[in-house]
């Protein structure tokens, strides 16, 4: 579970697998999308779901990538565009302690500057590659 948020909650949406787990936390008025290993093309579409009724609920969505190992690009792309969508509806999708492998794929597609990333901690983050 998310220590951003402090609470468990019950999951909220079917998704499905167990890769993709939604959680809403009612307080915070946000929604969690914990991913759990290889988020590819059999997981790209509960992401979606999982992250669009985050916004569709009016809410932020938190994206925790703390037990995730990898993202392709079907996924990053769903995460491009639930992005578009918030930004519409004057909502935010931040990023969790995404692992150095995922923070590479983000740099290297240009995303990094598009997703706020926070730590464990709630403290905001550099997504880009250290040196």
């Amino acid at each position: 579970m998310t220590a951003v948020v402090g609470i468990v909650p019950e999951p909220v949406v079917d998704t499905g697998t167990d890769r993709v787990v939604v959680l809403e936390v009612q307080a915070e008025h946000t929604t969690v999308v914990e991913l759990h290993g290889d988020i590819d093309g059999e997981t790209f579409e509960p992401l979606h779901d999982g992250v669009v009724a985050g916004i569709e609920e009016n809410e932020d969505v938190i994206v925790d990538f703390s037990d995730a190992a990898l993202i392709d690009c079907a996924s990053l792309k769903v995460l491009v565009r639930a992005a578009r969508l918030a930004d519409r509806r004057g909502h935010k999708i931040r990023l969790v302690a995404p692992p150095p492998t995922i923070r590479r794929i983000l740099a290297a597609a240009g995303l990094d500057a598009r997703f706020p990333v926070v730590g464990r901690s709630g403290a905001p983050t550099s997504v880009g590659i250290q040196h």
